[in-house]
C-alpha cells in the first residue's frame, strides 16, 4: 500500500497493490519479515563448545549427580513490529526500534535436559535483580546441584550475578 501511494506521488502513476505486488517481484524483490539476529555469535567458539566443553560438563552432571539447565531470557514488547517488507532476494532488511512510549514483559526461562521447564515472569526488561529472582525461583524446585548454562549476556556476567552465583 505504500510503495502505492509512492508510485502514484512521484510518478503519478495508479496501480493496484497486486500490480505493485508483480513490479516488485519482477525486480527480484521479495516479501519478507526482517530477522533479529545477535551479531556477536561466533561459529567457531558455538562448535567448539558444542564438540568439546559440552561433552565434558555432561560428564561432571552424572558424576555430582547434578541437573543441566539451559536458560536465557526473552520479553515481549508493545512496539513489536511482526509484518513484512519489500527488499531484494537474500538481502533481508533491518530495522531501527523505536524505545519511546513502549511496555515490555519479560520471563527468564530455564529447560532441563528432560524436558521440564521452569520460569519466572517480569514487568520490564531483565536486570541483575530480577535475573537473581529466577535463579532463587529455580533453586526452590531443585533439590540437587544445577550445572546453568546461558549466554554471555552482559546481565549474565555482572558483578551482581558473579557474587550470587559464588554463594
Amino acid at each position: 500500500e505504500m510503495i502505492k501511494e509512492l508510485i502514484k506521488d512521484r510518478f503519478a502513476i495508479k496501480l493496484s497493490v497486486v500490480s505493485v505486488g508483480r513490479l516488485l517481484k519482477k525486480l527480484g524483490l521479495s516479501p519478507q519479515r526482517p530477522l533479529r539476529r545477535a551479531y556477536q555469535q561466533d561459529k567457531e567458539r558455538v562448535d567448539q563448545w558444542l564438540n568439546d566443553q559440552y561433552p565434558e560438563i555432561k560428564k561432571l552432571a552424572r558424576k555430582q549427580k547434578a541437573a543441566i539447565f539451559f536458560a536465557d531470557e526473552a520479553s515481549i514488547r508493545s512496539d513489536y513490529h511482526s509484518g513484512t517488507t519489500w527488499a531484494p532476494k537474500g538481502q533481508t532488511p533491518q530495522i531501527k526500534r523505536i524505545t519511546k512510549y513502549r511496555r515490555e514483559t519479560s520471563t527468564m526461562v530455564a529447560l532441563t535436559m528432560c524436558g521440564k521447564i521452569y520460569k519466572r515472569h517480569f514487568d520490564g526488561s531483565i536486570n541483575a535483580e530480577k535475573l537473581i529472582v529466577g535463579l532463587e525461583h529455580i533453586r526452590r524446585h531443585i533439590n540437587k546441584p544445577l550445572i546453568l548454562i546461558w549466554d554471555r549476556s552482559p546481565v549474565h556476567r555482572s558483578n551482581l550475578v558473579k557474587t550470587y552465583l559464588a554463594k
